[in-house]
């Protein structure tokens, strides 16, 4: 499935060029490439749309959540917390592209009317099918509560940025039905 990922046609040449990303400073703001997209796609700009999809195929490529062995134990606990930042990272634009677009987008600017399936979803739910057991390795103990709808307040507005954010992929299955099911159908 990962060969399949990379051979996407969103991989740009210069991405062969670059490392992984190794340190915080070199980190992608993965979710500003889906914002963009966002934008690209309501006002119908597909340029700009397909280089948000290439940039953030690229990213996504570079992003190593393997841990590299070191002699010193800090630098090891150091990357535990990188890993664990990067696999936030992924699951909060896991989550913006499931809130944040519908199932269906227009094909192209004169053709508004005709849909086909979200192509940042279907990007961004490839990676998550890929990366699975490395982003359900990182999780909170409040994560099931909140996504719990039974122990969810009805009015809360206190609690709705925490709802918002879920800390775990366990928890945002909970909270978004169609990611759930198009991971499932992914990994099949």
């Amino acid at each position: 499935m990962w060969d399949e990922f990379v051979s996407l046609q969103y991989t740009d040449d210069s991405a062969s060029k670059l490392s992984p990303v190794e340190s915080t400073s070199d980190l992608p703001y993965l979710t500003f490439h889906a914002k963009l997209y966002v934008f690209a796609t309501r006002y119908l700009i597909p340029a700009l749309a397909q280089l948000c999809l290439r940039k953030l195929h690229r990213d996504l490529l570079l992003i190593s959540f393997t841990e590299q062995e070191t002699a010193d134990p800090s630098p090891s606990q150091k990357l535990g917390v990188l890993a664990a930042r990067k696999a936030q990272m992924v699951l909060n634009l896991v989550h913006y592209a499931y809130t944040k677009t519908a199932r269906l987008e227009p094909i192209s600017p004169t053709s508004a009317t005709q849909l086909r399936e979200n192509e940042l979803r279907r990007l961004v739910v490839h990676y998550a099918a890929c990366k699975v057991k490395d982003l359900a390795k990182y999780h909170s103990p409040d994560d099931s509560a909140t996504a719990t709808p039974s122990l969810r307040p009805v009015d809360a507005t206190v609690e709705r940025a925490e709802i918002s954010a879920p800390k775990s992929l366990r928890s945002l299955l909970d909270m978004t039905t169609e990611l759930a099911s198009d991971l499932v159908y992914r990994m099949m």
